[in-house]
């Protein structure tokens, strides 16, 4: 009786649990979707249409180089954090400064190729007045890879609710830089303010790892012995 009593107490933690964390997943992805959508539609119809259009364009563009920079170390950091958090701190300390350098490394190759090849990469989206666009969507494309790695990294602490909170302050930040760069600055201000979304979340990602990994996990993301956990990390991604 006692045993069955013990496994519905389990079935009944496991499953607060699991509604808890779905609560502020969706939660935090559902308000600041719904405040991104609210602007773009404003800024459609405040700018002319052709300058709507090239904006879709340059966000498609920035999209599809962002499987690219990413190479799934985000789900990779998730994966090996969550299994190794309570039994193995040195490695899941490890992977999280490998999966970060990765990153950077990865997201700074990519940006380097839209400010060398912007030009090119315009006239082939049949766009070539876009070129400085692109360059700024580089730095878009930069922060929004580094994002993935660190959302990978809180997702696999389970801090569902930093998650929620960070992606609504960085929605509410850039719905107003995108409204003031609409209206004073056209299409190099509506892509400001839209990359101004990732770079705060970049900022507050940050912070949020370093107060879950504060008291138990000590890393470094330029560490070299980060590499002992090279071959785990490849293998994923």
């Amino acid at each position: 009786m006692n045993t069955l009593k013990n496994k519905l107490r389990k079935t009944s933690d496991l499953n607060r649990k699991i509604l808890k964390s779905g609560f502020w997943v969706l939660f935090g992805s559902f308000f600041s979707n719904v405040l991104l959508l609210v602007v773009a539609i404003y800024i459609a119809n405040v700018v002319p249409k052709k300058l709507y259009g090239e904006f879709g364009i340059l966000k498609s563009t920035i999209n599809m180089f962002t499987v690219f920079a990413g190479l799934s170390l985000g789900l990779t950091a998730t994966k090996y954090i969550a299994q190794f958090k309570f039994t193995d701190k040195l490695k899941t300390s490890r992977i999280i400064g490998l999966s970060q350098f990765f990153s950077i490394i990865v997201s700074s190759i990519v940006l380097l190729i839209f400010l060398i090849f912007s030009k090119p990469l315009a006239i082939q989206i049949n766009a070539p007045h876009l070129s400085d666009e692109l360059k700024i969507g580089g730095f878009l494309l930069f922060f929004t890879a580094i994002n993935g790695v660190q959302k990978g990294i809180l997702l696999g602490f389970e801090k569902f609710k930093s998650i929620a909170i960070n992606s609504i302050i960085a929605a509410v930040i850039s719905v107003l830089c995108q409204y003031i760069g609409a209206i004073n600055f056209g299409l190099k201000g509506i892509i400001l303010g839209f990359g101004v979304n990732f770079f705060i979340l970049a900022i507050l990602n940050f912070f949020s790892i370093k107060k879950c990994t504060s008291s138990d996990f000590k890393f470094s993301i330029f560490d070299i012995n980060n590499f002992s956990e090279s071959k785990v990390l490849l293998s994923f991604s």
